[in-house]
């Protein structure tokens, strides 16, 4: 409890930086009852961590390949699905869809007597 407490403390520290009223007196209330409020440097330290873990994870991740302990063939469903078509449109082949399309485009631009 005492540490959900302290995690508590940390995000009204933060909020109340930006104006958040309600946080605010959230920390006066806290130092009322004898908690001690942490430093903003000290609430930020764990936001700094955070946003350099999920720069370093992103960076570690190239194109829906993992390049860390677990490399991955590719990036699932959605990455073979986007690779498919991506080699259809190098062929140059058109699908069903495509090809009715064409055809309707074709007829229409014929005159008819």
């Amino acid at each position: 409890m005492e540490i959900r407490i302290k995690e508590r403390l940390l995000k009204d520290v933060r909020a109340a930086n930006k104006g958040r009223t309600a946080s605010a007196q959230r920390l006066k209330l806290a130092r009322s009852i004898g908690f001690k409020i942490p430093s903003l440097e000290d609430a930020m330290a764990n936001v700094r961590l955070a946003e350099e873990e999920e720069r370093i994870r992103r960076e570690s991740t190239k194109g829906g390949k993992k390049v860390g302990a677990r490399g991955e063939k590719h990036g699932g469903h959605a990455g073979q699905v986007a690779t498919a078509k991506e080699r259809r449109l190098e062929q140059g082949k058109d699908t069903k869809g495509e090809k009715a399309a064409g055809e309707k485009v074709k007829d229409a631009r014929t005159q008819t007597v």
